[in-house]
């Protein structure tokens, strides 16, 4: 969560000032919404990682195998 907000410019805050410093974020995320307010969004970014590694397993399992099939032809 504190990443994505310091994408957006950081925390918007009450007085319409923005809070651009981690530590300060992450305090402010946990008082407002505790621990589930700090990890929002986690399960989302950990299944996007989960299925881009393994696309990308996948893909490098095949241009090997086709690599290798181009250099040794049907022998190997």
């Amino acid at each position: 969560m504190v990443q994505a907000k310091l994408r957006v410019g950081g925390l918007v805050l009450e007085d319409g000032t923005r809070e651009l410093r981690v530590l300060r974020i992450l305090l402010l995320l946990y008082r407002h919404g505790g621990l589930a307010g700090v990890f929002k969004g986690l399960e989302a970014k950990m299944l996007q990682t989960v299925l881009t590694a393994a696309l990308m397993f996948v893909l490098y399992e095949k241009i090997a195998r086709f690599v290798f099939f181009l250099l040794l032809g049907r022998r190997g």
